[in-house]
């Protein structure tokens, strides 16, 4: 399963000026435990930012902050989604759906959400229902979103079996006119490329694709991307009959799966590991 790189967490915090915050020192301190939740997040360490989130929703609640007790359920869910805590996601995202007056942002994510849900649990039909009425924004943006175009190249790749490529011609389109690489996003690139490879049985360039995405995640310190590009090497290992190189690709997943706390995706490894 490949990770999904949407970072739904939206954080309203006052702005940083040399005058003091004058607010009460409640939603001072709750967005701040926000802010702590997602540095968590950015390291990996998603105890760590659930105790946060449920501190920042507690404080939210006891002030009846309607918009802060909606984006501490959007940190939970995306939280819990990052190692492949489905109830815990599911949860939040319920409460969410049940809100009859979310902004039109908010509503948004809120579909971003759900169809994260379905991709992480490589669903990939439902996830593309679900995010094609976004992709009709990206046609008036003078400025293409380009998580949501990567997003929907992905989706292209994997739902499609490769067969179809208009998301992705156009994510490396808006990848080539910036005037600095986001090697965030070209390790997303490299990672369809080699899915798309991987696909039509060139197991080579689907290896250098794959191999190209790691290189970029080590650099960023990006765990779940070193583990996903490690599992599918490792299948490409497998294609190519080199049974040693896969199993020692799948041990170092299993050990980074394990790192994060994803009994989920570090159980799949083992039960592999069990039948090689």
């Amino acid at each position: 399963m490949i990770r999904v790189v949407w970072l739904i967490l939206a954080l309203s915090l006052a702005a940083c000026t040399t005058a003091p915050d004058l607010r009460p020192d409640v939603y001072i301190r709750a967005d701040g435990l926000l802010q702590h939740g997602i540095e968590a997040y950015k390291n990996d360490h998603y105890s760590r930012a659930a105790q946060h989130f449920k501190q920042a929703l507690t404080l939210y609640q006891s002030i009846d902050d309607e918009r802060g007790v909606q984006l501490a359920h959007f940190n939970l869910a995306n939280n819990a989604l990052a190692y492949s805590d489905f109830k815990t996601a599911t949860t939040h995202i319920s409460f969410l759906e049940q809100l009859r007056v979310l902004s039109e942002k908010l509503t948004r994510r809120l579909l971003l959400l759900r169809a994260k849900f379905h991709f992480a649990r490589e669903e990939y039909a439902e996830a593309s229902r679900l995010i094609k009425p976004l992709s009709v924004d990206l046609a008036v943006q003078p400025q293409p979103d380009l998580t949501l175009l990567a997003t929907l190249a992905r989706l292209e790749v994997l739902d499609s079996a490769g067969k179809k490529t208009d998301w992705l011609e156009r994510f490396q389109a808006a990848l080539n006119r910036l005037e600095t690489k986001d090697e965030k996003q070209q390790a997303i690139l490299e990672r369809i490329l080699g899915h798309l490879a991987f696909k039509k049985g060139d197991y080579e360039q689907a290896a250098q694709s794959f191999s190209r995405a790691l290189m970029y995640y080590k650099k960023q310190a990006r765990r779940r991307g070193i583990a996903a590009c490690l599992k599918k090497l490792a299948d490409i290992e497998l294609a190519r009959e080199k049974k040693v190189d896969a199993v020692e690709h799948l041990n170092k997943a299993l050990k980074i799966y394990r790192w994060i706390k994803d009994d989920y995706k570090a159980g799949k490894i083992e039960k592999r590991l069990e039948r090689l």
